[in-house]
């Protein structure tokens, strides 16, 4: 409705009917004025030119709720669209010419004040023979009331689409998230089970620890994107907890660039990446290691490394590396294409000094960019770089 488009301000709306008929008069009065000047006709400015297309727009002015009232009351829309546009083609016909007597009778007595008897037969000639304009405008305001209508109502299905569409995306990135998070409790549980009978100090550790990592994991609850320099913080505590389980032979070295500390990355992107280079990459040696986290930001690309020393990736007999995708690195994948589409890079690799090294490139998006993106679009995947050279991610869980 014209009244009541939500993107206007409310005074905005209120003065909207008003201001656009008065704007009608305005021109109305000026195109007659001209009209008779150019004909070399003489008309009085203001009861000849201004009065009178006054008089008919203020009548208008008055007249649109009711138009509008009536389009809402009687819509043309399916199922009693022929009963309705019957009805509007009736009243369209019986307000033209009340309109019509009322403006034109008003200026008629503007223009014969003092005169008499009234030009009752001008005014009759005049209304049988221009009411039709009056049709014409009725049926102008109902139909941009109808477009309106039908534009609002296809603007509110987009963005409830959009938001069952984001409320579905993040039901499918809980349902793989919740994947991992037992897989990782069932294993600490296990050690502090084992350690409760050979170092209870330890086990009392990796508890407090597995404490604190829960406490970082619900604060993160709910939260699709978090800081990557938060994520880092509940990264150390995770590697805390299988640290007691090496007894110390583990080590983990993160190489941050400040500038990408800021930058919202998926929460609980970290862990299945690092559980996987201990699984694979340290656990298998026996003896302990180290594993490398980098994170780096240039060009609008926020760059993520997990590197292990360990014996790295099976090769095949042609020398390729022989990869297979796990659960945690195909949940991880998921994630990232539920989130950023083709606009990632998830690549699993051997690293040129040995080990294995998955490397992430993602949109970087910090959380003022993400606020002014959701703001303007309720939400949905952010642009960004087009992935390169992307490979299926696989051989570990």
């Amino acid at each position: 409705m014209i009244v009541q488009a939500p993107y206007l301000r409310p005074w905005v709306r209120r003065a909207l009917i008003p201001g656009i008929w008065l704007l009608y008069g305005a021109v109305m009065a000026a195109q007659t004025y001209f009209a008779y000047t150019r004909e070399g006709r003489a008309i009085p400015l203001w009861s000849g030119a201004i009065v009178p297309s006054l008089i008919y727009s203020v009548l208008y002015m008055a007249m649109t709720p009711l138009i509008l009232f009536l389009a809402r009351r009687f819509p043309l829309e399916r199922p009693r669209r022929t009963r309705n546009i019957a009805f509007h083609i009736v009243f369209s016909f019986m307000l033209a010419i009340v309109q019509k007597i009322l403006a034109d009778g008003a200026s008629l007595l503007v223009q014969s004040a003092g005169r008499s008897p009234f030009p009752w037969d001008h005014l009759l000639s005049s209304v049988i023979g221009y009411f039709d304009y009056g049709i014409l405008i009725y049926w102008i305001i109902l139909l941009i009331h109808q477009a309106l209508e039908y534009a609002q109502r296809i603007q509110a299905e987009h963005l409830r689409a959009s938001r069952l569409e984001t409320q579905l995306t993040q039901t499918r990135l809980d349902a793989l998230r919740t994947q991992l998070t037992p897989h990782f409790l069932f294993n600490t549980l296990n050690s502090i089970s084992v350690l409760m009978d050979e170092d209870t100090a330890a086990a009392d550790t990796m508890i407090a620890r597995l404490g604190d990592f829960l406490r970082l994991t619900l604060e993160n609850a709910g939260e699709q994107f978090v800081p990557l320099e938060r994520e880092l913080e509940s990264l150390k505590t995770y590697v805390a907890i299988e640290q007691i389980r090496f007894q110390d032979k583990l080590d983990l070295r993160v190489e941050a660039d400040p500038a990408a500390l800021p930058a919202l990355v998926p929460s609980f992107l970290w862990q299945p990446l690092v559980e996987n280079a201990i699984h694979h990459g340290i656990e298998t040696s026996g003896a302990g290691g180290r594993i490398t986290v980098r994170a780096s930001a240039c060009d609008g690309v926020l760059q993520l490394q997990v590197q292990d020393n360990g014996s790295g990736l099976l090769r095949s007999s042609d020398g390729e590396p022989r990869v297979r995708e796990g659960l945690g690195l195909s949940n991880t994948r998921a994630i990232l294409e539920h989130l950023y589409g083709p606009a990632h890079r998830f690549e699993l690799a051997n690293a040129p000094e040995g080990g294995a090294m998955v490397t992430l490139e993602i949109p970087f998006v910090s959380a003022e960019d993400h606020e002014r993106s959701n703001s303007h679009n309720g939400g949905g995947r952010r642009g960004a770089r087009q992935a390169e050279n992307p490979q299926a991610a696989g051989g570990r869980s």
